[in-house]
């Protein structure tokens, strides 16, 4: 069901205002609603609107070029404007739902400057639970360097709670006491009963979102990476600009407000099964029965037992088993264990269960990333659990996007962790990729896995998808466990 309707004057609404003229647009049930208006004095800006309440104050929207320049600027001129009002679905392979409503209105602002052919075109979009902008260059002409300028202006000054990487979440804390560059995902409650979240929606070309916010101010704008001007150029398009929407935090999660803002796969998933998996780098070291478990086969082969005894669909083999992680001649094809992990395949293949691989960036990157992943589907592995990237944050995106492909194509399920480029939706193009590890996954270090951290990292970090986040060690002994990498109790 896909329903595509002409411009319907109660949701869009076209009007001037002392010499400008101001698009206006509502989600489907009304309630939300954005205006846009291209000023003389300021540019593009934007405000947004709640049960017919300012939320988001006059913000600004598009690129400072090198120079100064805004784009676009008087110079470019709105000739075309295109509403549409789509009623559809999404069937997702896996997840809390088999049927997710796709319903939103969109407003398509095509600019073109008076001065020459070069055109930029802004898309909105409106949900029931959020909104969502992005940026199309059709024609710039030459590449030119830019900062993107967009804002979030907020009328109060809301509570924030911020993803940070392998430390605690941070916050509670008001937004007027924030005065650095961070990660998103940002959770802000504005009041009792709204809560909004902040990231960006398919990532396909240039730097992962980061927002900068300053000391006094209760507004978040987009932040260049390390400062350095991005690159602009004819095709160029922006991930999607994200504000969700919810009464309570919970409906944050529940959203699929991120996930719908990715296209369809074109090719078949019907394979792809997420399920829970046994690790061995947990159990390294473990003693049960007058037997101590290690990261080898005799090990392994209790542990494929276990996980189908239980009902568990896979086991994860982490680092070492093709050589030391670290280790520039590790080989992932076939160094170290590589023959005891076929073997193990097969065993548990019969066992009904499946085997995840790791792989570290640097055997990823050395050996033809393309081989290794064809003979990992060869051999019949269920998943690649992939390590420790390196690069700037727009070259780990597209590393990461590769690889996402890559294993698409031999049947490979995969997970990102140590640092991963944060999730953006990319689970209804590639379902496949079923989890990153945008959080602090393991217990290791005491000073992060506080009940608060655990109870944040729902509302902040999970709003972007499923987290790998396997903090559990199960050892009801008194003092010091018997695991190799972690003995406290």
């Amino acid at each position: 069901m896909n329903h595509l309707i002409p411009s319907v004057l109660l949701l869009l609404v076209l009007f001037s205002c002392k010499g400008s003229d101001i698009y206006q647009l509502a989600s489907p049930d009304g309630r939300l609603s954005v205006k846009i208006e291209q000023t003389t004095d300021s540019g593009l800006m934007y405000r947004f609107f709640i049960d017919n309440k300012l939320v988001i104050g006059s913000s600004p929207l598009g690129y400072r070029l090198d120079g100064g320049r805004m784009l676009p600027d008087m110079q470019y001129k709105i000739v075309n404007n295109d509403y549409v009002a789509v009623n559809s679905e999404w069937h997702p392979v896996w997840g809390k739902r088999s049927v997710v409503p796709d319903v939103y209105n969109q407003l398509t602002l095509e600019f073109e400057s008076k001065k020459d052919s070069a055109r930029f075109v802004l898309d909105v979009r409106l949900y029931d639970d959020g909104f969502a902008f992005r940026y199309n260059i059709p024609e710039i002409g030459e590449e030119v360097c830019a900062d993107e300028v967009t804002g979030f202006n907020y009328v109060e000054n809301p509570v924030a709670w911020f993803y940070n990487g392998e430390d605690a979440n941070y916050g509670p804390v008001r937004l007027t006491e924030v005065d650095t560059v961070r990660s998103p995902n940002v959770t802000l409650q504005l009041s009792d009963d709204l809560f909004l979240n902040m990231h960006e929606a398919c990532l396909m070309q240039g730097d992962p979102l980061m927002l900068d916010s300053e000391k006094g101010e209760h507004s978040l704008v987009v932040a260049s990476s390390a400062g350095v001007l991005g690159k602009l150029k004819s095709g160029y398009t922006s991930a999607w600009r994200v504000v969700m929407v919810g009464n309570t935090p919970g409906a944050l999660v529940d959203s699929h407000l991120l996930e719908l803002l990715n296209p369809d796969p074109d090719m078949d998933f019907s394979w792809v099964k997420p399920g829970i998996a046994v690790w061995d780098w947990r159990i390294n070291g473990a003693e049960y029965n007058k037997f101590t478990y290690t990261m080898s086969y005799p090990s392994w082969v209790r542990m494929v037992d276990f996980a189908a005894e239980q009902g568990f669909g896979y086991l994860v083999l982490d680092a070492n088993w093709y050589g030391p992680e670290f280790d520039s001649d590790s080989n992932p094809t076939n160094g170290h264990k590589a023959a005891d992990v076929q073997r193990l395949l097969a065993y548990a293949k019969e066992k009904g269960v499946g085997v995840w691989l790791y792989l570290n960036d640097i055997g990823g990157r050395k050996f033809p990333i393309e081989e290794t992943l064809s003979q990992y589907g060869r051999w019949g592995a269920s998943g690649v659990k992939y390590g420790f990237m390196e690069g700037s944050p727009e070259e780990k995106n597209r590393w990461t996007q590769k690889i996402t492909e890559l294993c698409a194509k031999n049947r490979l399920l995969v997970d990102f962790h140590d640092g991963p480029v944060h999730p953006y939706g990319q689970m209804r193009t590639w379902p496949n990729a079923v989890t990153r590890e945008y959080c602090h996954a393991q217990l290791d270090a005491h000073r992060v896995f506080t009940p608060s951290t655990f109870c944040t990292s729902v509302f902040v970090n999970m709003v972007a998808g499923p987290l790998d986040m396997n903090n559990g060690m199960f050892d009801l002994r008194q003092g010091p466990t018997t695991r190799i990498d972690e003995n406290q109790p």
